[in-house]
Formats: C-alpha cells, sequence, structure tokens
C-alpha cells in the first residue's frame, strides 16, 4: 500500500471543483488501504512538512500554476524553481524541486507542464504529469450539482485512479488521453462544439515525463 499526498486548497471557485473530486478520490484510496494525507490549506511550511514526515509515494497538487511553480493558499508558491513565473506574475525566490524526488507527482494545474514538470524529473522525481497550458472545465452551479465539470475532472483523474488499480504510470496517462478524447466524440456527435473545443484543450495540452513503467 502506498502513502498518497493530495494537496488542495479551496480559496476560490476552481480550487473548490478540484477539492471536491480529489476528496472523492481520497476516500476511494483510503477504502482501497492506502494511507492517505489531505492537505486542506497548504502553505510552503505545512506542505514541506508532510513531505518529509508522511514520505509518499503519490504527490497530487492542485492550486493556480505557473510555468516555474505552483500554489497553495493564498497564492504562496509551495512548490517551484528558483525564476520570474510569468503566469503568476511574481518572482520564485527559492526552490525546492528536490522534495519531489522519489516520488510519483501529477500537478492538476495549469501551466505546470510548460517546465516545472521536466525539471521535477530532472531533480528526481520518477515520474511527473500536468497541463502545459491551462486545465479547462466548465461549470455551473456548485460542484456537486454541476455535471458540465464532471466530465472534465472524470477524464482528469484517470491517471490516479489507474494508479490505484495498479497500472503504471504511462497506462494511466493514456487512459486520460483517451478519456478526453471520448469526450470530445460525444460533444461533437451532439453538436456541442463549444464543449468539445475545451476537451480537445486539455487532450493537447496534458503531458508527461519520466519513467511510463512507474507504479504505486
Amino acid at each position: 500500500m502506498a502513502t498518497i499526498l493530495i494537496v488542495s486548497p479551496n480559496d476560490d471557485e476552481p480550487k473548490k471543483y478540484a477539492r471536491y473530486y480529489l476528496h472523492i478520490f481520497a476516500e476511494k484510496a483510503s477504502r482501497k488501504g492506502h494511507f492517505v494525507v489531505f492537505l486542506r490549506e497548504p502553505l510552503l511550511s505545512n506542505f514541506e512538512e508532510a513531505v518529509i514526515k508522511y514520505d509518499p509515494g503519490l504527490v497530487i497538487l492542485n492550486g493556480h500554476g505557473g510555468r516555474k511553480g505552483i500554489t497553495g493558499l493564498d497564492s504562496h508558491v509551495i512548490l517551484g524553481v528558483k525564476s520570474y513565473d510569468p503566469e503568476l506574475r511574481l518572482r520564485i525566490i527559492a526552490q525546492n524541486p528536490e522534495l519531489m524526488k522519489g516520488r510519483i507527482v501529477y500537478l492538476l494545474s495549469c501551466f505546470t507542464a510548460k517546465e516545472l514538470a521536466p525539471r521535477l524529473v530532472d531533480y528526481g522525481a520518477i515520474a511527473v504529469a500536468g497541463y502545459a497550458s491551462s486545465f479547462i472545465f466548465l461549470s455551473t452551479n456548485s460542484p456537486e450539482q454541476n455535471r458540465q465539470s464532471r466530465n472534465f475532472f472524470t477524464a482528469a483523474m484517470q491517471l490516479p485512479l489507474y494508479l490505484l488499480e495498479g497500472e503504471n504510470f504511462g497506462v494511466g496517462c493514456r487512459v486520460v488521453k483517451n478519456a478526453f478524447l471520448k469526450y470530445v466524440e460525444e460533444a461533437e456527435e451532439r453538436r456541442d462544439f463549444f464543449t468539445a473545443k475545451y476537451f480537445w484543450h486539455d487532450y493537447l495540452n496534458f503531458k508527461a515525463f519520466g519513467n511510463m513503467r512507474a507504479s504505486l
């Protein structure tokens, strides 16, 4: 069984949607016997403490992302490399990519696959997935009632779900891509080209790096 660290603040609307689906995943992982640490108010200090204390094999991070870093609560960068980040519009003055050494990492966040994801592999992460541009989903009402958002997150969450089933990282990534394509085709069949273009966008921008054979 694996230790899984999930980082999921909910201090704005997009993060609330991710929190809802990540919580469902956490419950499933716990039922399967995995030890899940759910960090709800992540700052740099408690994120680093959680990584060191629990030594997770899988780390899933949601927050606002840029090419150099990803934020936790209130725009605090919790994982990144030292540089100016144009998407986050801030300068990261310290870096900590070595924290992900020996781990599988899923950056469920915009722009993080532009540079951060491959840099984490350079610093020893086993495998990393993320999005090279915005991760887009459609939404109305609340996460619990929202059918528009469901398929976007259903596709995105296939990677960690397949890891729970004992499949390797590469298989999980292929299923994510295939799920986005499936929803593109379904939207086009009902002539909902507005929705189809956003599934296609997420399909194109989901990227994976590192050891595709890695598993929990």
